[in-house]
């Protein structure tokens, strides 16, 4: 399915609702006497058969009881799943093998017909770091409920965010993230998501989330109410990231720069024309005003890599001050005609918005 059928994006509550139950099932204290030896859990080398039986069997005791047992007993197991890894202590040797063990056995949680089940469920496939949690978080992206997904959607972040991740495991990660935000609805998920793709390394996961971010301005242009802080973060993150790589004299490529400087424009072009005209409701404009302030950081300075010598429109920082959104429209006009120029030769029909709606 391709990207241009992203769906425009609705607030969940259900999804802050649910993790807040989770939160509160979750605190009852871990047992001592249900904890792995220390000695597993700092164990320098492969785990030896005997302490490989120790683990798949504590893992077995636990996840029983989060598929099976009462809402208090599933946030104790979860608690139990997760100590081990948190704990302090735990080698790459231990939590390679306890990840690649608790996978195998969470399985029937995940699919549990019980939400308070599969959300713990996921909660735990975050902490995991083996790659075949793959096959759990695929399965959460797809539940129907939101804290689900939420939690998926950070496990897969957090997967491709580790060091050195090899190429191919991250486009395994990047092309289950792009299928997510396909069919995505809920706005808390779609930004786990979306910081998902900023944390992976591979050139095309910045493609792939400027695409992204590209195809939704005609989401908020349809409907300025819709939530902008996915975009917000997304952009932000991508930005600073961008920025410290050029710093440290890493190769941004000219693809990357100049398809930054087409989301920047397009993002300084429809909060500025939106406020101007009064669209967002009262709730929504601060998110505008700040991807306005973030645009004018970030179009002058991807727009400096691609030609560092083209005068550019003068900054709008007092005009922002003073909330003069006609005068800020203007400057916006300034760089379309620039951007449209033989200097960097954008096509005007892609710097264009949708049309607006009406009032």
């Amino acid at each position: 399915m391709p990207l241009s059928q992203i769906i425009r994006v609705q607030p969940c509550s259900v999804t802050l609702a649910a993790l807040g139950l989770v939160i509160c099932l979750a605190c009852a204290p871990v047992r001592a006497a249900d904890q792995i030896p220390i000695e597993i859990i700092s164990a320098t080398s492969s785990l030896t058969p005997g302490q490989h039986q120790v683990v798949d069997q504590y893992i077995a005791r636990q996840t029983g009881l989060l598929t099976t047992g009462t809402d208090k007993q599933v946030a104790q197991a979860r608690s139990q799943l997760i100590d081990p890894l948190i704990r302090g202590g735990a080698t790459d040797s231990f939590t390679l093998a306890y990840s690649s063990a608790a996978s195998n056995r969470l399985i029937e949680a995940v699919e549990s017909d019980r939400l308070a089940v599969r959300i713990n469920a996921m909660i735990i496939t975050a902490h995991l770091s083996d790659l075949s949690t793959l096959g759990l978080v695929e399965k959460g992206l797809a539940d129907p409920n939101p804290a689900v997904r939420y939690w998926a959607a950070k496990a897969a972040s957090d997967t491709g965010s580790r060091d050195n991740l090899p190429s191919q495991e991250q486009a395994q990660i990047l092309d289950l993230l792009v299928q997510s935000m396909v069919r995505e609805s809920s706005e808390h998920v779609l930004q786990q998501l979306l910081m998902g793709l900023v944390g992976l390394s591979i050139p095309e996961a910045s493609t792939q989330l400027l695409d992204v971010l590209n195809r939704r301005v005609a989401v908020h242009t349809a409907d300025p109410g819709a939530p902008l802080g996915a975009a917000l973060v997304g952009l932000r993150t991508l930005f600073v990231k961008t920025v410290e790589a050029s710093s440290n004299d890493q190769l941004i490529g000219p693809d990357t720069l100049r398809q930054l400087t087409l989301v920047a424009y397009r993002y300084l072009a429809l909060s500025a024309t939106l406020l101007e005209q009064g669209l967002p409701a009262a709730g929504a404009q601060p998110a505008y005003r700040k991807m306005v302030e973030l645009t004018c950081k970030v179009l002058p300075w991807s727009a400096s890599q691609i030609a560092p010598d083209v005068l550019q429109p003068g900054p709008i920082q007092d005009e922002l001050a003073q909330e003069n959104w006609p005068e800020i429209c203007l400057r916006v006009e300034e760089w379309k005609h620039l951007l449209a120029s033989s200097a960097f030769g954008y096509d005007p029909a892609d710097l264009a918005l949708p049309p607006l709606p009406s009032h």
